[in-house]
């Protein structure tokens, strides 16, 4: 039986493990100021993947990704010049590649969301932890560690903000 018999369901799988891969290479990325989530998955890692994935699939496996994809890719030079056979392979390993790239993007904004969240309730609490810190001379260090705390977690979660408008 063909892994690809039910596709959507192959490319569902094959998209978390591909963000369970590379998630905490992309957050730290973001975290660090680029924020250009897109060009962090697109063509290479995405491309590699489907790649690697690819060596043994026949032209049943390609007839499915085909059949019941529905964003065919239609790029006609991508496999322009090739025998038919391998212009259907190639025709369903960018169509594959295409699929999986949408299904990691979707599942990378609600990782991307998820984290944002966390950085804004850790946001909250320093705040409210800075106002309810007693102002004297006491508490002076504890105040500039909470205000540099606070000032790095607002860096980040603007950062994680664009990343997630980037897609």
């Amino acid at each position: 039986m063909s892994e690809f018999q039910n596709y959507y369901g192959y490319i569902s799988d094959q998209a978390k493990m591909f963000v369970d891969e590379y998630k905490e290479d992309v957050f730290t990325e973001v975290r660090d100021g680029n924020s250009d989530v897109y060009d962090l998955l697109n063509d290479s890692k995405i491309h590699e993947w489907v790649d690697n994935d690819f060596i043994y699939v026949d032209l049943i496996d390609s007839a499915h990704i085909i059949e019941q994809s529905d964003n065919v890719e239609t790029d006609y030079g991508l496999w322009e010049g090739q025998d038919p056979q391998e212009a259907i392979k190639a025709m369903a390993f960018f169509t594959y590649r295409n699929d999986l790239y949408y299904a990691v993007k979707e599942l990378m904004e609600e990782e991307l969301d998820s984290e944002l969240t966390n950085l804004q309730e850790q946001l909250t609490e320093l705040q409210e932890e800075l106002e309810n810190l007693e102002d004297n001379e006491d508490n002076e260090d504890d105040r500039d560690e909470l205000e540099e705390q606070i000032g790095e977690l607002e860096e980040q979660t603007n950062n994680f903000e664009l990343a997630i408008d980037s897609l």
